[in-house]
C-alpha cells in the first residue's frame, strides 16, 4: 500500500531534499544537486516522488492531517466560501475571505504559492537527477520522471488559477545566476501552454488504472485516465474549450469502449466515504486515520455526535433550495412543491448530501425544531441541542453536512478520519465535456448525454423531459445547475464562479445588506424549523418569513447569516494575491491588481 511506503520512504527522502525550505524563492535556495548518487536506487527516487504527491490538494482543510497541501482552508472548506455553505465560527478564516478576500500578507489558509514552489522544485530535483542517472533508462525510473512531469505541470496550473501570471520553472535554478533564480511572472496563457503540452506528452507514459500494478505503479498515484481529466479541467479553465472537450472525451470513450476500468458508482452516498480506489476516482488522497488521517468528522458533525468542534460547515438554504423535485421542475410552489414539507420529492443528493430536521443517520432521527416562547413571543432553540443556534457548536444555518460523514467511526478527533479525498472523479469529467462541449459547439446530444448520465445515477430523469431544445445559454444554465448539485462540497463552486465571472452575482449574498446599494453586498439564507402547537413543523426562511411569523411574533435570530460578516465581493478576488513576502525577495515579482 502507498500510505506504508510513504512511511518508510519520507526517511529516506530527505537526503534529497535536505535545506529544501518550504519557502522555496523566499529564502537563500540551494543550487543543483552535485551528484546522481542518490538516483542510483528506485527507491529513492520513489521516496521523493510520494513527497511530491503530499502537496496535491486536500480539501478537507489541513489542520492535523499529515498531508503538506495548503491553499484549500485550514479549518474551513473551499466552498464555505461561496453560496452553498458557510462556517459555524466567525472566528473561521473563511469568514474572514468573503468579507475582505486574501491579504498579501496573511495569504497561508488559502494561498499557496510556497508550498507549489517548493513542489515544483522537487520536481525539477527528481526529474534531473534521475536523468543524469545510470538507471535512466529504466522502465520504473522512466514512470517516475513521467509522473513528475505530471505533477509539476499540475502545481503550475494551480498556480495559474489562483495567482494568474507566475514564474514557470523547468529545472532546478542554480544559486549562482540570479536570472535563473528570480523570475519575473509567466503570462498564465503560457502557464497554461506548458501544462498543455506536458500532459500531452506524458499521458500515453502511464498506465491505465486496471495496468498499474502490473506496471510497477500503485493506486494513489496518478493513472492515464487521470490525466487526461486533469488536462480537459486545465483546458476548461484556460476557456479552450474544444481541446478541453476532447481530453475529457478520451476519458468517457475509454469507459464507454470498456479499454478503462472506471465506471460511475452506484451509490453517490457511498462514494463519499469510500477508503481508496471507488470505480468512480481517478484521482484521490488517501488517509488511513492512523498514520495520515482526515478531519472533517471532527469539524463537521453535529454536537451530539460528538463533533468536538461543533458543526463547522453548515449548508446553506441557498443551496438547498437549487436541488430540483423528483420529476425534474424546480423546487417552487408553481411546480407543486411544499416549502413547509421542503425535503419530500426532491432529487436524491439532497438527503444525500446535507442533514436536515427530521433526517436519520448515525441511527438516529434528528430534531432541529424552535419553540415559541410565549413569555416574550420569541421563537427560540431548545438549548444545548443540535437546532440551530442552540449551542456554540451548532449550526447557523439549519443545516449540518451529511456528504463525506462516515456513519460507522464511533470516536472523532484530528486525524482519525480515513475516507479519502476525491480530488478528480468520473462525474466531475463528464460534466466538464459537457461543459466545454456546449461551449465549443453548442448543446449537441453528446452534452445532454453527458449530463443524463451523472443525473440518472441519482434516478433524476432525463434533461430533455423538462428541457428539450435547449440553445447554448439555456444548457450552460442547466450544466450550472447541475455542477452545484452534483459536486457540492468538492470544492469546485469556489473555482466555477471565477471561471464564469459570477462573483458580483452570486458572491455578494442572497440577502442584501442594504436594497438600496446592492455593493454592500449582503449575507446566505438559511431555513429554521418552528415547532406549531399542533406538533407541525413550518419552516422559516427568508421567502416564507412572512407568510409563517404571526403578528407579533418574534426570532431569536434571523433566517439570514446576518450575525456573521457580510459577503462582499470585490474583482480583485477573482486572483488571489502574490504573498508580499516573496515580492520582497524577488524583485522580478509584481503584486496582482487591486491589492
Amino acid at each position: 500500500m502507498m500510505m506504508k511506503k510513504i512511511k518508510i520512504f519520507l526517511a529516506l527522502a530527505g537526503l534529497l531534499i535536505v535545506g529544501c525550505s518550504e519557502e522555496y524563492l523566499e529564502k537563500q535556495p540551494l543550487n543543483k544537486i552535485s551528484s546522481a548518487a542518490v538516483f542510483e536506487n528506485a527507491g529513492y527516487a520513489k521516496a521523493l516522488l510520494y513527497d511530491i504527491y503530499s502537496y496535491m490538494p486536500n480539501g478537507w482543510g489541513w489542520d492535523s492531517t499529515g498531508h503538506k497541501a495548503r491553499g484549500y482552508g485550514r479549518r474551513t472548506m473551499l466552498d464555505c466560501t461561496t453560496d452553498i455553505m458557510v462556517n459555524k465560527s466567525g472566528w473561521v478564516e473563511g469568514w474572514r475571505f468573503v468579507n475582505s478576500g486574501p491579504n498579501p500578507n496573511q495569504d497561508y489558509e488559502f494561498g499557496n504559492w510556497e508550498e507549489n514552489y517548493t513542489a515544483i522544485f522537487q520536481c525539477n530535483t527528481l526529474i534531473e537527477g534521475i536523468s543524469q542517472s545510470s538507471l535512466s533508462e529504466d522502465p520504473e525510473m522512466q514512470l517516475i520522471i513521467a509522473e513528475a512531469r505530471f505533477l509539476r505541470a499540475f502545481y503550475h496550473f494551480d498556480l495559474a488559477r489562483r495567482y494568474g501570471a507566475a514564474p514557470l520553472f523547468t529545472e532546478v535554478p542554480d544559486i549562482t545566476d540570479s536570472e535563473a533564480l528570480f523570475k519575473a511572472r509567466t503570462p498564465a496563457n503560457e502557464l497554461y501552454d506548458f501544462v498543455d503540452s506536458e500532459f500531452t506528452a506524458i499521458a500515453e507514459l502511464i498506465p491505465l488504472a486496471q495496468d498499474m500494478n502490473a506496471s510497477g505503479s500503485e493506486w494513489g498515484r496518478v493513472c492515464r485516465e487521470a490525466v487526461w481529466g486533469f488536462h480537459g479541467r486545465v483546458l476548461l479553465h484556460a476557456e479552450r474549450y474544444a481541446e478541453s472537450a476532447a481530453m475529457s472525451k478520451k476519458v468517457i470513450d475509454a469507459v464507454n469502449g470498456g479499454t478503462s476500468d472506471r465506471e460511475l458508482a452506484s451509490d453517490y452516498e457511498a462514494l463519499f466515504i469510500s477508503k481508496g480506489n471507488n470505480k468512480e476516482v481517478l484521482f484521490e488522497i488517501l488517509f488511513d486515520g492512523v498514520n495520515k488521517g482526515g478531519t472533517i468528522d471532527n469539524f463537521s458533525r453535529p454536537p451530539s455526535n460528538r463533533g468536538s468542534w461543533g458543526g463547522q460547515h453548515n449548508p446553506t438554504e441557498d443551496l438547498v433550495a437549487s436541488y430540483e423535485l423528483t420529476n425534474g421542475l424546480p423546487a417552487t410552489v408553481a411546480n407543486g412543491h411544499d416549502p413547509h414539507n421542503p425535503f419530500v420529492n426532491r432529487d436524491p443528493r439532497l438527503e444525500q448530501s446535507i442533514l436536515h430536521h427530521g433526517s436519520t443517520f448515525f441511527g438516529r432521527t434528528y430534531d432541529f425544531a424552535w419553540n415559541l416562547d410565549t413569555s416574550d413571543n420569541t421563537w427560540k432553540p431548545v438549548p444545548n441541542t443540535d437546532a440551530p443556534h442552540a449551542q456554540g457548536l451548532a449550526t447557523v444555518t439549519g443545516y449540518y453536512l451529511r456528504k463525506f460523514m462516515d456513519p460507522d467511526l464511533a470516536a472523532v478527533d484530528f486525524g482519525l478520519s480515513s475516507q479519502s479525498w476525491i480530488v478528480l472523479r468520473l462525474g466531475e469529467v463528464y460534466l466538464n465535456y459537457a461543459e466545454a462541449q456546449n461551449e465549443a459547439v453548442g448543446p449537441d446530444q453528446s452534452v445532454y448525454d453527458a449530463i443524463n448520465a451523472v443525473r440518472h445515477r441519482s434516478n433524476m430523469p432525463s434533461l430533455e423531459v423538462n428541457y428539450p431544445g435547449l440553445d447554448k445559454n439555456g444548457m450552460f444554465g442547466r450544466i450550472e445547475q447541475e455542477r452545484k448539485v452534483e459536486l457540492a462540497f468538492e470544492g469546485h463552486r469556489f473555482w466555477d464562479l471565477r471561471r464564469w465571472r459570477k462573483g458580483a452575482e452570486v458572491l455578494n449574498g442572497t440577502v442584501p445588506a442594504n436594497p438600496g446599494n446592492p455593493l454592500d453586498g449582503g449575507h446566505m439564507s438559511c431555513s429554521y424549523p418552528l415547532r406549531q402547537a399542533d406538533g407541525s413543523i413550518r419552516y422559516v426562511t427568508p421567502s416564507t418569513i412572512n407568510d409563517v411569523l404571526a403578528p407579533g411574533e418574534n426570532l431569536q435570530q434571523q433566517p439570514y447569516t446576518n450575525f456573521r460578516r457580510t459577503h462582499v465581493w470585490n474583482d480583485r478576488m477573482y486572483l488571489m494575491p502574490v504573498p508580499q513576502r516573496a515580492i520582497d525577495r524577488n524583485p522580478e515579482l509584481d503584486q496582482n491588481p487591486g491589492y
